[in-house]
């Protein structure tokens, strides 16, 4: 109190003060993709079945939202793993915003393949004749199985009797017993994508 009653007031050693907190970075961002996906060098193959997850972190506000666009579309808010159904290269940009709107961004490239192999099998020698359109082989004769997948490689080929489970192609196939055949070929990618192939023939007796 001065001499004519002005008063002041101080601090104690017991009052605390606050110092406001200046937040002026955005959430670190990441992403997850859950699914088929296959890397090689810089590139990441993926197909439609794969989903894709944004996720974002701050400690200091916390995340509001995250947006992201896709080739250059609107900004679609992130809300629940998406999948990319067109085949081809696809750039993901995605933004995080924090509470007081500070932004981080960043992107992802995905190449889309929903495309099995090519298939092709081969017998070893010619028909020896036709009987109702199915062509007639010897026994002895060798059927060999080949598969090209030009985007991200082949993985196996498999092959099956009828209805009979199919089994992994590692050789050329023989011994053959005489009679009517149905056969089906399966090619899968490193994708998992598949094609599938059927051929009716015709051993001799």
């Amino acid at each position: 109190v001065d001499n004519v009653n002005n008063k002041s007031t101080s601090q104690t050693a017991n009052e605390k003060t606050s110092i406001p907190y200046i937040d002026l970075s955005g959430p670190t961002l990441s992403n997850t993709i859950s699914g088929p996906q296959f890397k090689t060098r810089d590139t990441t193959f993926v197909n439609s079945k794969a989903k894709i997850s944004l996720r974002g972190r701050d400690l200091e506000s916390g995340v509001n939202r995250i947006e992201y666009s896709i080739n250059g579309s609107d900004p679609i808010k992130f809300e629940e793993p998406f999948t990319i159904e067109t085949e081809g290269v696809h750039i993901i940009t995605y933004i995080g915003y924090d509470n007081v709107e500070n932004t981080s961004s960043k992107a992802l490239v995905l190449k889309v393949d929903n495309t099995g192999p090519s298939i092709n099998h081969q017998f070893s020698t010619i028909p020896t004749g036709t009987i109702e359109n199915k062509k007639e082989y010897p026994k002895y004769v060798i059927l060999f199985l080949a598969g090209t997948d030009n985007v991200i490689g082949l993985e196996s080929i498999k092959y099956g009797f009828g209805t009979s489970p199919p089994k992994n192609y590692t050789i050329p196939i023989t011994g053959f017993s005489s009679g009517s055949k149905k056969m089906k070929f399966i090619a899968i990618d490193k994708l998992g994508n598949t094609t599938e192939q059927e051929v009716e023939f015709i051993i001799q007796d």
